[in-house]
């Protein structure tokens, strides 16, 4: 195992050092953060300079998570390298490939890179078979996925998460929708403006585009809000 340091010409002062499993344990976490089960290769008894800031943990290359660099900035700044092992996804189905896991599940990943803001289109998925169950709220299905937008970056191959989504909001804020009013037995339809963000079954406030009367009703689809007699 090689681990590289790039530490600064200077004594050790009076703080704790930073040790091994201490940079494991904060490598885990970020790893974990990012959907990826992987283990820094890192000895657990290795003594480093001390650091009065949380430990940074970033990629070596965007996107790569197999190298990574651990910088403190304080009190004086000093950075080690390191390699992780043991990625938890394992390419296409494995059908025919020898055993499978009995912890093996099904995860959506993307197959590139992918920016903040992107929108999420299905060329851009596959369902992999993972050895390990990765981090709370991955993807089974890639429609759940499809025409949502992401909140960071995600790498390919990384399991999406659903932290890693905006909420999938059936009527969004400032947007025009269908208004279907009921008045006693009569069904009125009407268009007008959601005053916020939904999703089905939620309630939220519109602007009715012809009286500019603000009603409050419920999600029933996309782009529309059902309001009923009693909830005004």
């Amino acid at each position: 195992m090689a681990i590289f340091l790039m530490l600064p010409n200077w004594a050790a002062g009076a703080g704790k050092p930073v040790t091994g499993a201490d940079v494991a344990l904060r490598v885990t976490e970020v790893l974990r953060d990012q959907g990826i089960v992987a283990k820094p290769m890192v000895a657990a008894e290795r003594r480093y300079f001390p650091c009065d800031t949380e430990l940074q943990v970033a990629p070596r290359v965007e996107n790569r998570w197999d190298a990574l660099e651990v910088t403190c900035t304080l009190p004086v700044p000093w950075s080690i390298i390191l390699r992780t092992e043991g990625q938890v996804w394992d390419g296409l189905d494995t059908a025919g490939q020898g055993a499978v896991s009995a912890n093996a599940v099904e995860a959506v990943i993307l197959r590139q890179s992918a920016r903040k803001g992107q929108l999420i289109l299905l060329d851009m998925l596959e369902r992999v078979r993972l050895d390990t169950e990765p981090a709370q709220g991955y993807f089974t299905d890639p429609d759940e996925i499809v025409g949502r937008r992401l909140t960071a970056n995600v790498a390919a191959g990384v399991p999406i998460r659903e932290r890693n989504l905006r909420p999938a909001w059936a009527v969004e804020e400032g947007q025009r929708v269908a208004i279907e009013q009921d008045l006693g037995g009569i069904t009125v339809a009407a268009s007008g403006i959601a005053l916020e963000n939904g999703a089905i079954g939620d309630i939220v406030s519109v602007r009715n585009a012809s009286s500019n009367k603000v009603l409050q009703g419920f999600v029933s689809e996309k782009n529309k809000i059902s309001v009923s007699a009693n909830m005004n």
